[in-house]
């Protein structure tokens, strides 16, 4: 399998969803609807999802209690992961939160170190270095804001914990399974908790049917991601560099009026540069 054509494809299909989603939170809806639409959009495509494995024969479910545990901290992960996305997701440009968010990689490099699973040399570390310049040419005074800072920082560890665990999800049931057991799982739960079918809390029906044209992408994302995982708990990782790539060379058309300096621009190649070290060495 050639996991580099899967990880650019990926990102193609990460990028597009991520400018969707900067739409969606520009219209000004609240982090409980962003999570729960999100949520139910994916059970319609994860459902389909089924379909696909069953054709393939790589199908699986097997209950045990190690799933169900992993399945409870993959729902509190995607809860962090969604609504902490939509606060600086308002406030900072899709080129400047994917470049901060690549420092996932180098937490998770750590990770593997400490655990055995990879070594470290000094292309790891002017690997690490350059992503850390990187990050510091694309900072944006915005930063400083408080609220900020933990959204990124809760996004980063949901982030690396969903990886995680759903490398070893995949012991216990396929990829689809998992997918469809998470979000319809949040959306039976949370249905009672928001009630989203009440007057005040229904979204407009063109706002809903943008959720579910992001999700023709998000899932696409979410599915190859996952399946990246399955193999390699770093392999998604991977994902976000490369979109960042074609998220900021999107911006000088899609935004034009944001898009990144020179400066910016150098921080994002060291932070590409940075990310290409850590996996080659």
């Amino acid at each position: 399998m050639n996991y580099s054509v899967l990880i650019i494809l990926a990102a193609i299909i990460s990028t597009i969803g991520t400018y969707i989603n900067k739409k969606i939170v520009e219209r000004g809806i609240s982090r409980e609807n962003f999570f729960y639409y999100m949520c139910f959009t994916m059970v319609f495509f994860s459902l389909g999802s089924l379909g696909l494995e069953a054709n393939n024969q790589t199908l699986k479910f097997e209950f045990s209690l190690p799933l169900v545990l992993l399945l409870v901290l993959a729902m509190i992960l995607r809860y962090l992961r969604q609504t902490s996305f939509v606060g600086y997701c308002r406030k900072l440009e899709p080129y400047e939160f994917e470049t901060y968010m690549s420092f996932s990689l180098v937490v998770c490099f750590i990770i593997d170190v400490m655990i055995g699973s990879q070594s470290f040399n000094v292309f790891k570390l002017i690997s690490i270095i350059c992503i850390i310049l990187g990050i510091a040419f694309t900072y944006n005074v915005k930063l400083n804001i408080k609220n900020i800072q933990r959204d990124l920082l809760l996004k980063m560890i949901a982030e690396i914990g969903t990886s995680y665990i759903v490398f070893n999800a995949m012991r216990y049931c396929s990829n689809g399974v998992f997918i469809l057991l998470l979000n319809l799982s949040l959306v039976i739960i949370f249905t009672f908790i928001y009630k989203p079918y009440k007057k005040e809390n229904r979204i407009p029906n063109d706002l809903l049917l943008l959720f579910f044209i992001q999700q023709t992408f998000g899932f696409s994302r979410t599915y190859i991601s996952n399946y990246l995982s399955s193999q390699s708990a770093t392999l998604a990782h991977f994902i976000s560099p490369v979109s960042l790539i074609l998220i900021t060379l999107s911006a000088f058309f899609i935004r034009k009026e944001h898009k990144p300096n020179m400066k910016n621009m150098f921080g994002i190649l060291l932070a590409c540069l940075g990310i290409l070290l850590i996996k080659m060495f």
